[in-house]
């Protein structure tokens, strides 16, 4: 129950918040996402990789996007399994002219199939 008021309570934050755009520097913007969570990837022996490949400006709501960073990044971790040796997460950006991409993989535990869409 307290997760959810939680995130009630950062919904709430988020939709009074001005939207503001500006230009994001990637690398700069994983590198603080990673520092937030260091103690626990190091407590938790967790390799972290990052690929970006940022050849132009990439447009965006930096707070927004951060925020969503930080949700993803977290529940890798929290997900991890714990009984494999060597446990990872791997965040992924490709900006270009036509499309940007972000993506966060990882070896954890995954979704049990019997909650996978039909």
């Amino acid at each position: 129950m307290e997760h959810t008021l939680d995130e009630l309570e950062h919904f709430l934050e988020n939709i009074k918040r001005e939207v503001v755009i500006k230009p994001i520097d990637c690398q700069k913007l994983l590198d603080s996402a990673v520092m937030l969570h260091e103690e626990e990837i190091y407590s938790n022996h967790i390799k972290i990789k990052l690929n970006i490949e940022q050849a132009i400006p990439f447009w965006s709501d930096g707070a927004r996007l951060r925020m969503m960073l930080d949700n993803l990044l977290a529940n890798a971790i929290q997900f991890r399994d714990v009984n494999k040796p060597n446990q990872e997460v791997t965040i992924s950006v490709h900006i270009t002219l036509n499309r940007s991409t972000l993506s966060i993989s990882d070896n954890g535990i995954g979704i049990d199939p019997e909650n996978h869409p039909k």
